[in-house]
């Protein structure tokens, strides 16, 4: 994203300040609000960047009350999405939900609502604040018959993460798989039926799910070579996998094939999600042996420690 140009006077202005600081703290005052905001983004930046995340939010958050306008800037969104979105940041803070409907009253063509609804979903879902995201879909979005598969799946999903209106979300995932079935809409389907206790049927349709997803795998040139190395390495490692550390598996198909080290990860994520779904049902029917099997690849592949994946 375009940022600030390190050559222009606000910005030396900024970093000049920001230097200043100890000596002349109310000089950035005397330029306005708008300039002491932008100097408030700069120190917030930099106190993320030192570790100081409570900081770097308490100086996001008062550059925003004394600059609204900042909501236009893609600089200080950027921050937003950076310094709000870290795991070590306040969860109660309002700031993020105040900017997304600020942002969503703004916006006045109902297609690019509903299609920010989804983004700023995605935002709200990363910590874990399920039920405003649900919200901020409800009041976007287009009537259910009116939605794309995606809006159906991304509300019908953020419905079983909250746990509610699940029949709702049963109602909602279907009209998407309707129209497309991918191992994606499938799997919310899977944990939706698990939400609803119907875990017989959240196995079998989750197992389907599985299989579209190999089959993708497979039908990628890269991918399918990643496939059998995954399960060649399984196959090694045998009953010392999990003696080994935590990614094991997937530090090793980097390692083989460095050409995927940006996209691979981002792929592997959402496959464990898929197979951390499939563990949890499997769980709630006492099949042991597969939950192992999921608990075995999540460990090798996966980064993420299971209570980050949902």
């Amino acid at each position: 994203m375009p940022t600030i140009s390190s050559g222009s006077l606000s910005n030396k202005l900024i970093i000049a300040l920001a230097i200043c600081l100890p000596v002349v703290p109310v000089a950035a005052d005397y330029f306005g609000p708008a300039t002491r905001a932008r100097w408030m983004l700069a120190q917030a930046a930099n106190e993320f960047d030192r570790g100081n995340v409570d900081k770097a939010q308490e100086l996001l958050e008062a550059a925003y009350a004394k600059s609204p306008d900042l909501i236009e800037d893609k600089d200080f969104l950027r921050q937003v999405d950076r310094i709000e979105g870290d795991g070590q940041a306040d969860g109660t803070s309002n700031l993020l939900t105040t900017l997304l409907e600020e942002k969503m009253r703004r916006i006045k063509d109902p297609v690019d609502r509903a299609e920010t609804a989804l983004l700023f979903s995605n935002l709200l879902s990363n910590r874990k604040q399920f039920d405003k995201a649900i919200r901020v879909l409800s009041e976007n979005l287009p009537p259910q018959a009116q939605r794309t598969p995606t809006q159906n799946n991304q509300i019908a999903y953020m419905r079983a993460l909250a746990g509610t209106d699940l029949e709702l979300a049963l109602s909602e995932i279907d009209t998407a798989i309707a129209t497309t079935e991918n191992d994606s809409l499938l799997d919310t389907k899977g944990w939706v039926l698990h939400r609803l206790g119907r875990n017989e049927e959240a196995l079998e349709t989750m197992d389907i799910s599985l299989a579209k997803l190999m089959e993708s795998w497979s039908a990628d040139s890269f991918l399918s070579n990643c496939l059998a190395k995954m399960n060649e390495l399984q196959s090694q490692a045998g009953q010392q996998a999990s003696e080994k550390p935590k990614g094991w598996g997937l530090e090793a198909l980097l390692e083989e094939f460095p050409q995927l080290s940006r996209r691979l990860p981002q792929i592997i994520d959402m496959h464990a999600t898929l197979r951390y779904h499939r563990m949890r049902i499997c769980e709630a029917l006492g099949k042991t042996d597969q939950v192992h099997d999921e608990a075995a690849w999540i460990h090798a592949f996966s980064r993420k420690e299971l209570d980050e994946l949902y």
